[in-house]
Protein backbone atom coordinates (compact mmCIF):
# COMPACT_ATOMS: atom_id res chain seq x y z
CA UNK A 1 0.00 0.00 0.00
CA UNK A 2 1.63 3.49 -1.37
CA UNK A 3 -1.03 5.46 0.75
CA UNK A 4 -3.91 5.30 2.61
CA UNK A 5 -5.89 2.30 3.73
CA UNK A 6 -8.02 -0.52 2.33
CA UNK A 7 -9.78 -3.72 3.65
CA UNK A 8 -9.79 -6.86 1.81
CA UNK A 9 -11.29 -10.17 2.24
CA UNK A 10 -8.97 -13.16 1.44
CA UNK A 11 -10.55 -16.39 1.83
CA UNK A 12 -12.69 -15.65 5.15
CA UNK A 13 -10.05 -13.64 6.56
CA UNK A 14 -10.15 -9.92 6.59
CA UNK A 15 -6.86 -7.92 6.36
CA UNK A 16 -6.42 -4.45 7.10
CA UNK A 17 -4.03 -2.60 4.74
CA UNK A 18 -1.97 1.22 5.68
CA UNK A 19 0.51 2.89 3.72
CA UNK A 20 3.58 0.93 3.74
CA UNK A 21 2.18 -2.37 4.30
CA UNK A 22 2.21 -5.24 1.65
CA UNK A 23 0.48 -8.85 1.23
CA UNK A 24 1.73 -11.95 -1.29
CA UNK A 25 -1.92 -13.51 -2.45
CA UNK A 26 -1.39 -16.47 -4.05
CA UNK A 27 -3.09 -17.32 -7.55
CA UNK A 28 -6.61 -18.73 -7.35
CA UNK A 29 -6.99 -17.21 -4.15
CA UNK A 30 -10.07 -15.92 -3.93
CA UNK A 31 -9.79 -12.56 -3.06
CA UNK A 32 -12.38 -8.84 -2.50
CA UNK A 33 -11.44 -5.47 -2.04
CA UNK A 34 -13.95 -4.50 0.85
CA UNK A 35 -13.18 -0.44 1.59
CA UNK A 36 -10.98 1.64 0.69
CA UNK A 37 -9.39 5.58 1.48
CA UNK A 38 -10.18 8.61 -0.80
CA UNK A 39 -6.86 8.91 -1.09
CA UNK A 40 -5.96 5.13 -1.78
CA UNK A 41 -2.94 4.37 -4.20
CA UNK A 42 -1.42 0.78 -4.08
CA UNK A 43 1.21 -1.17 -6.49
CA UNK A 44 -0.13 -4.44 -7.87
CA UNK A 45 2.57 -6.84 -9.26
CA UNK A 46 1.42 -9.79 -11.20
CA UNK A 47 4.07 -12.60 -11.14
CA UNK A 48 3.80 -15.32 -14.00
CA UNK A 49 6.60 -18.03 -13.89
CA UNK A 50 8.09 -18.88 -17.37
CA UNK A 51 8.69 -22.52 -18.03
CA UNK A 52 11.11 -24.42 -20.04
CA UNK A 53 10.25 -27.34 -21.47
CA UNK A 54 12.60 -29.95 -22.72
CA UNK A 55 11.74 -31.18 -26.44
Amino acid sequence: MVKGEAQLRINDDIVNLKAGDYIFISAMIPHQVLTISNDCLWLAVHIYLLRKYSS
